[in-house]
């Protein structure tokens, strides 16, 4: 009985954390994209001003690259590593901290509870384990996961999204030469 109650709240906690990255994720391709479309309008717009040579050009291309590099593997690749345990996520003990920001009135008991837990790993107390299971049996109503809003977050970052998709979309609009001449000479180097 014990066992298949720390597994509910082992697997609740493993939802939490699997939803977390998720955001993470999100945010991570709201962030990117923002990014990589700022980059290319400020790339754009130096280029289309400075009438700079190769070399420069070169390096506003290859900055691009190794911006857009980055900016893939730190805000999508990882959340998403982290999401399927191919990388080091952040701990149940963690976890259990962001899910109390979330649910104030369980914070401590959440906590206690998962050191309680790793105590009876080393004994056999029947008291701890009696008080674990009353511990959890007061947890098991709540649903982790549900501390994280996606739509919210993604809410949150779309304007880092909106607003240089926008500027671009202005610009194409309005000034389509300021994107697709550096765009052109850029592509020639």
């Amino acid at each position: 009985m014990q066992q298949k109650r720390t597994n509910i709240i082992s697997k609740k906690i493993d939802e939490f954390i699997r939803k977390y990255y998720l955001n993470r994720f999100l945010q991570g391709v709201l962030l990117s994209i923002g990014g990589v479309i700022a980059y290319v309008i400020i790339a754009s717009i130096i280029e289309y001003y400075g009438h700079f040579g190769s070399t420069v050009r070169a390096f506003l291309f290859f900055v691009f690259i190794a911006f857009s590099s980055v900016v893939l593997y730190r805000f999508m690749l990882i959340p998403l590593l982290r999401r399927w345990k191919l990388a080091k996520s952040i701990s149940p003990l963690e976890a259990s901290r962001l899910i109390g920001r979330h649910f104030p009135e369980i914070s401590d008991k959440l906590i206690n509870t998962l050191q309680l837990q790793e105590q009876t790993a080393h004994s056999d107390n029947e008291l701890l384990i009696a008080s674990i299971n009353q511990r959890i049996q007061n947890l098991t109503p709540f649903s982790f996961s549900s501390a994280i809003n996606l739509n919210q977050s993604l809410k949150k970052y779309a304007k880092f999204t909106i607003i240089p998709l926008t500027l671009l979309l202005v610009l194409l609009i309005f000034q389509s030469n300021i994107i697709t001449k550096p765009a052109q000479n850029v592509s020639a180097v």
